[in-house]
């Protein structure tokens, strides 16, 4: 089906969680010059519209399922231009830089079909009712959070989604964690926090030290003597240019 002469290779991948991936890429596009922001941008979600959707969640006493598809851009419709493909290794890590776009109406006409309208400022946040509920769905390229009083009602969305797709689309249950965000979801509220990605880079970096931490006052003590002796203390001592150690001699 149009693979005729790129270079493809495989490669792999293991995250820090011990995930291990592979994939098999390649360059097909001979002419890249040609390429624009017309063919290729496909929009991708904000930060202030993913805290949004967690607010309406917790708001609104919603549950949000997750799920996952595997096999995104493969399941778009193939660009106009045939895909060149030569067996080799020699060629970076690409793919048809279209395929974002053509996956992004793919999906975007699956969840308008079923009613979702997307917001005037965010085509990644969708909202809609299904028998009767309001619903609120959440993309982020290949990765879905579907929000909605009944988990009933968020897997049965899912379905439909999945029978739209050659392969099927991996469920994740509540949410727990996404976008590379943790989230707790609760009867009364809805925490996200970075624990889990900041616990990653500190023990990354060997900054993570296990053991007792001091105890810190948050915030500072309020009391008028405290404050008085704040306001009238010296100004913090500078360190001239030529006195600044490295943080080998000098403690930091």
């Amino acid at each position: 089906t149009g693979l005729v002469g790129s270079f493809m290779h495989w490669t792999y991948e293991l995250k820090m969680c011990g995930t291990k991936k592979a994939r098999m890429v390649c360059d097909g596009v001979r002419n890249r010059s040609a390429q624009t922001m017309g063919h290729t941008y496909a929009n991708s979600l904000e930060a202030p519209s993913e805290c949004l959707f967690w607010a309406m969640v917790a708001k609104m006493g919603l549950i949000a399922v997750g799920a996952d598809v595997s096999n995104a851009f493969a399941e778009a419709l193939p660009p106009h231009t045939p895909l060149y493909m030569y067996i080799d290794n020699a060629f970076p890590n690409w793919w048809d830089p279209k395929s974002p776009r053509l996956w992004e109406k793919h999906i975007d006409r699956i969840l308008r079909k079923m009613g979702f309208k997307p917001a005037r400022h965010e085509p990644c946040l969708y909202s809609g009712t299904v028998d009767g509920d309001q619903v609120f769905f959440l993309r982020h390229v290949d990765n879905f959070a579907v929000a909605a009083p009944r988990t009933s009602t968020c897997d049965a969305i899912i379905q439909y989604i999945n029978s739209k797709m050659s392969m099927d689309v991996k469920g994740l249950g509540i949410i727990s964690r996404f976008n590379g965000l943790d989230i707790h979801q609760t009867k009364h509220y809805v925490k996200i926090t970075c624990a889990r990605y900041i616990t990653k880079m500190l023990q990354e970096h060997g900054w993570h030290h296990e053991g007792p931490k001091p105890i810190m006052s948050l915030p500072l003590p309020s009391e008028a003597d405290f404050v008085k002796a704040l306001e009238n203390s010296a100004p913090p001592k500078t360190i001239p240019e030529a006195e600044v150690r490295s943080s080998e001699d000098y403690g930091v």
